[in-house]
């Protein structure tokens, strides 16, 4: 007996495909694969490139903050020298208008008590101390001018530190004293 298969008409069967269609199948999935390998390497490729730009923009900007901050820090370092130089200015100013030694009335009453005879041809004047040499036709005229200087009280130490004669008939004299006080003119 035989049996019979109704739905024998229903069912697929595979045909066997011919070589050229299984060349074709072939070329088209190997041409799917190396289309999405070159996709995928591009990706790779585009990737790494992104990543290495932002690293170097990342160095670019460390370099940039780097150089900014020792430009800084260097500025402040300099900033700190000036306003110390400033700072020292100002004490130095206060100095200078506090203390009144020189002064107009110091070298008009250096003058004052020069006689006729006398005369300056150096005067130096550091801090307190003065000192000054010249030249005088005599010796009492030298004299005169120590005693004069020693009766104003803003001098002390009112000293004569050597006389010589000049081969022209002057003498040539050195004087020192300190200066303390106001300068009054007597």
């Amino acid at each position: 007996m035989t049996d019979y298969n109704f739905f024998d008409g229903y069912v697929v069967k595979k045909k066997k495909s011919s070589v050229g269609v299984r060349l074709v199948n072939i070329f088209f999935m190997l041409f799917m694969i190396l289309l999405i390998g070159y996709i995928a390497f591009n990706y790779y490729i585009i990737s790494s490139q992104k990543s290495e730009l932002s690293d170097l923009e990342q160095k670019i900007t460390e370099i940039r903050a780097t150089d900014d901050i020792a430009r800084i820090t260097e500025k402040q370092e300099l900033l700190q020298q000036l306003l110390e130089i400033v700072a020292d200015m100002e004490v130095a100013g206060d100095d200078i208008q506090h203390s009144s030694i020189i002064s107009e009335d110091l070298l008009l009453t250096i003058a004052d008590a020069m006689p006729s005879d006398l005369r300056i041809n150096h005067l130096s004047i550091n801090h307190i101390n003065v000192s000054l040499s010249g030249e005088s036709l005599s010796k009492p005229a030298i004299a005169e001018f120590e005693y004069n200087l020693r009766q104003f009280d803003s001098f002390q130490n009112v000293f004569v530190s050597g006389i010589n004669r000049d081969t022209d008939r002057a003498y040539t004299f050195g004087l020192s004293f300190d200066v303390g006080g106001d300068i009054d003119e007597d």
